[in-house]
């Protein structure tokens, strides 16, 4: 009876008996003060071989412990206070500091009543039982509170410039040995931020502010997996679900995720100078892959889907619409966009975008890039109505219903190039009105008209060519044309543009006395002719 000693860093206070020294059994009570749990940690790795070799414990604690039944194998029970004590193994990448709280142990379990630690600035509530002391296998109930975001950010996140902040809480449950350790959860974060950097040298983010994030997850072998997790993000909906994998130097990641109702406005407002040139709720769709370099790491497929919307004046419609001398038509509302794309070395490269207005259509085939550049074509649609606004695009368009203009594009979002070959287009429109002014005259269309219309004569009475024979002879007068055009403008003959074919309806015949019709001209010589009469006239015109 009351024994005393030093016990592993403690002061040991203990009484008991020794029954039948041949077969000893032991009856003992005693209470360790401050041990040292690095000595408890030596005798559980001597007597216990399959204890973690990497699990390591410090601080204080003491101790209310019971010994009884056979000295070769006593039952051990008791109660431990722990101090300040400290814990750190691989699987929790920095160690739990600061624990403090009571627990049961016995020979083979330790019941946790409730511990509370920190784990870097966040706080943990944890109960639950290691069931086999040997290979530490655990099943735990935990809280977070709070779930300090910004700082484990800062602890994964370090030096890539990826950066989040937000604080929470976070429920769920750890099961499984220490080397198989599984953590699972719903970490809630009510309002906070993310930044990603466009390249690993660039000291340019995109900013993501978000509220009422839910994000259910599992952690197990330095991978976290992410499902369904949603959060409110500018005016919209966001949802992802994927792996990040946090023992890859650098962190790679993984995701499918999927946006709703994002206001651009809202998003260009916070990433870009251009607050007011786009408003309007998108939704956006993306599968990538990528790493904590930067976002011109990502790889993957994205679609883009905008039903409706406003423009007010775009850089690249802007730059577009004012060498078409209608500035005008550069704002208006926006009446679809859509789109897919391809992510590859921070571009982002679509064959199918399209922007559709009142006015028309603009599609884009090309790249761009996270850095804002651009490279590609684009295809301007306009309707004849709009083009009455522009005297530049009345000539374009003609007798046209719609005008099709190719343009070039290069630079940046900020500050477009383009390749809008105007003086071309203007030519193509010169060659047409010329081409039909003289099949017109040749073929004696403007002439016969004006004399039916006096004299109320038919074509076939006149001896007019008929509409098969007509169209025939067009045919011919149009290569001849082109030749001999393509002489005087100094381009193949392939290049003039093809004056369309009009198949004239013949009157109801009248009779009359037919009068004899003049020989025809050669209409090929006719042709030569009235080219050379106007040739000097037409290279004059052609000079843009």
């Amino acid at each position: 009876e009351g024994i005393k000693a030093v016990l592993a860093g403690g002061n040991l206070t203990a009484d008991g008996r020794i029954d039948d020294f041949v077969h000893p059994v032991i009856k003992a009570n005693g209470q360790i003060t401050e041990i040292a749990l690095t000595e408890v940690k030596k005798f559980l790795s001597r007597n216990f071989p399959a204890f973690p070799k990497n699990l390591d414990f410090s601080g204080k604690a003491d101790l209310e412990i019971s010994v009884s039944g056979e000295a070769t194998q006593p039952n051990v029970s008791g109660t431990a206070v722990l101090r300040g004590a400290n814990f750190s193994h691989p699987s929790a990448f920095r160690p739990a500091k600061r624990i403090v709280g009571p627990l049961k142990f016995n020979n083979n379990t330790l019941i946790i009543e409730e511990l509370m630690m920190d784990w870097g600035s966040s706080s943990i509530k944890l109960k639950g039982t290691v069931d086999d002391l040997a290979s530490f296998k655990t099943n735990f109930e935990y809280l977070v509170s709070p779930l300090d975001v910004s700082d484990i950010g800062e602890f994964f996140l370090s030096q890539t410039g990826y950066k989040i902040f937000g604080a929470g809480d976070a429920t769920g449950k750890i099961h499984g040995t220490l080397e198989k350790l599984v953590v699972e959860g719903v970490a809630k974060v009510p309002s906070g931020r993310f930044e990603t950097p466009i390249s690993k040298n660039s000291p340019s983010t995109f900013k993501f502010p978000f509220t009422d994030l839910n994000s259910p997850f599992s952690f197990s072998s330095k991978v976290l997996t992410i499902s369904k997790a949603s959060a409110k993000f500018f005016e919209g909906v966001f949802e992802t679900s994927g792996k990040v994998f946090l023992a890859e130097k650098p962190v790679k990641f993984s995701f499918d995720s999927k946006l709703q109702g994002v206001g651009v406005q809202a998003f260009l407002s916070a990433n870009t100078s251009l607050k007011n040139v786009l408003s309007g709720n998108v939704d956006v769709t993306f599968q990538t892959s990528g790493d904590t370099t930067g976002l011109d790491s990502l790889e993957g497929n994205s679609t883009i889907l905008m039903k409706s919307g406003r423009y007010q004046a775009p850089p690249v419609a802007a730059e577009i619409f004012s060498a078409l001398n209608a500035p005008n038509l550069s704002s208006g509302e926006l009446k679809g966009l859509t789109g897919n794309f391809v992510f590859k070395n921070g571009k982002m490269n679509s064959k199918d975008l399209i922007f559709k207005s009142d006015s028309g259509s603009i599609s884009f085939e090309g790249t761009v890039g996270l850095d804002t550049s651009l490279s590609g074509k684009a295809l301007v649609n306009l309707q004849r109505d709009v083009c009455q606004q522009s005297q530049l695009l009345k000539q374009l368009i003609g007798d046209q219903s719609s005008l099709e203009i190719p343009v070039g594009v290069k630079g940046s979002i900020l500050s477009p190039s383009l390749d809008l070959r105007i003086d071309k287009m203007l030519k193509k429109v010169a060659e047409r009105k010329i081409k039909e002014a003289l099949i017109d005259a040749v073929t004696g269309k403007s002439s016969s008209e004006e004399a039916q219309n006096a004299s109320g004569t038919s074509s076939a009475s006149l001896n007019l060519p008929t509409k098969s024979v007509e169209k025939d002879l067009k045919k011919a007068l149009e290569k001849t044309i082109n030749k001999e055009l393509g002489k005087i403008l100094g381009v193949p003959p392939s290049k003039i543009a093809s004056a369309p074919v009009q198949e004239t309806q013949e009157p109801q015949p009248v009779a009359s006395a037919p009068s004899p019709a003049p020989e025809p001209k050669s209409p090929e010589k006719q042709i030569k002719q009235e080219i050379k009469k106007i040739g000097k006239n037409l290279k004059k015109l052609f000079k843009f």
